[in-house]
């Protein structure tokens, strides 16, 4: 009988790299549930925002997070393992910064370090490990492809936001 890390280092590249769709899920809907309340006391580490629109945001940036995984798995091109190596270096930093960082500087628990550390972690250190020692990256792509993934997730995430509390005017 194979052990489960047996049977990820058979599994090809391409298609192990979908296990990032769901830590990052699960570590949105951590977010999605705890964040609007807490950011209302959060001080200088997330402005106060409503559920509607964090939810919005976070299902935004969930759905575009599996369309990058679904591009690299659909193509083998440059910028496909740009930004697939991107997001996975945005999302083991985010854990960090600001998770971890806000838990620390605050004292109390910031919605997101539990799945992050559990599972985004563990997760995209393997892919980003694998992937390296594969050929699927190189350190610098790594690091091009980290700015891209930073520079499009601010207007991206903002943008969210914006269209999250114009979609709650209108509908409520």
């Amino acid at each position: 009988m194979k052990t489960v890390l047996q049977r990820l280092r058979e599994t090809p590249y391409r298609k192990i790299a979908w296990i990032v769709a769901l830590s990052e899920t699960l570590h949105n809907i951590e977010e999605a549930i705890w964040l609007p309340e807490w950011s209302r006391s959060a001080g200088p580490w997330h402005p106060p925002v409503g559920p509607f629109e964090f939810r919005f945001a976070v299902a935004v940036v969930t759905l575009a997070v599996y369309g990058v995984i679904l591009y690299f798995t659909r193509r083998e091109t440059r910028p496909a393992q740009l930004l697939m190596g991107g997001t996975l270096v945005v999302i083991l930093v985010n854990v960090f910064i600001p998770h971890l960082a806000a838990t620390v500087m605050t004292g109390r628990y910031a919605p997101g370090v539990l799945t992050g550390v559990l599972f985004n972690v563990p997760v995209t250190f393997y892919l980003l490990r694998r992937g390296l020692k594969e050929g699927e990256y190189t350190p610098s792509s790594l690091a091009l492809g980290a700015g891209v993934c930073a520079l499009l997730a601010l207007p991206l995430m903002l943008g969210s936001f914006a269209a999250g509390r114009w979609m709650e005017r209108a509908l409520f």
